[in-house]
């Protein structure tokens, strides 16, 4: 008898939850403090994003939420004028589209040893994982009160994984980092980007914040400019 596509997605889970679980456990011994502090933040927002799920919180929402609290620690990092915030969450499309452009740019252009053996797998699964679902995987809140509530609760565990991490000593450039991560990794799912482009862009994160950073750095200024101030002091 013929396995039903939902037995073949549950298999599928579980293989990408073991092969993800595999490839953590045998990542390279840390070599500084600074890759100390992200692999903490990155268990860190696994965790959570696991966590929501399980609180009923979709996939949409959850793009939302990452993008929100990145623009909000991203503003306090690059020294956005007083009230920088609401204005750039004024103009968000426009602000962060760039953003989208950078990063998709990257992976074309960047040349790397490509993935190993572990990962492509992984990303082969992935890709038959979405396969069942039309290509993307994305939930949307039924209803707008769903919406809100889904949104409430996603506000509050980032705000509380946010606080609890920088209270140990994570750096706000490190959490300003995986906001994004996070966020591109919504997006991605969303738009049904290959996996394997997405793994490329994954192992040159760190290109990708410089190049993010330097765009993020004229905007601030570019704000500052608008206000005639010259915005809060950057925290290291």
């Amino acid at each position: 008898m013929a396995s039903k596509p939902t037995d073949r997605a549950d298999e599928l889970i579980d293989e990408i939850r073991d092969l993800r679980a595999g490839v953590w456990s045998g990542a390279a011994a840390i070599a500084s403090e600074a890759d100390a502090h992200q692999r903490l933040l990155l268990e860190a927002m696994r965790k959570l994003s696991v966590e929501l799920l399980h609180r009923g919180v979709t996939t949409a929402v959850m793009e939302g939420a990452y993008l929100m609290w990145w623009l909000r620690v991203s503003c306090v990092n690059h020294r956005f004028g007083e009230g920088g915030f609401e204005r750039s969450l004024g103009r968000i499309g426009p602000l962060v589209g760039p953003i989208s452009k950078i990063i998709m740019r990257l992976g074309e252009e960047i040349e790397d040893d490509g993935p190993l053996p572990e990962m492509q797998l992984l990303g082969e699964k992935i890709e038959e994982l979405r396969g069942m679902h039309g290509g993307a995987v994305v939930t949307t809140p039924k209803s707008r009160d769903e919406e809100d509530a889904q949104t409430e609760i996603a506000r509050e565990l980032i705000q509380q994984t946010i606080l609890v991490t920088a209270d140990v000593g994570i750096p706000p450039t490190v959490i300003e980092s995986l906001l994004l991560y996070f966020w591109f990794r919504c997006t991605a799912n969303r738009y049904g980007v290959r996996e394997a482009f997405f793994q490329k862009i994954e192992r040159n994160w760190s290109v990708v914040m410089d190049h993010v950073s330097r765009y993020m750095d004229e905007q601030a200024a570019t704000d500052r400019r608008s206000v005639g101030g010259h915005g809060p002091r950057r925290r290291k």
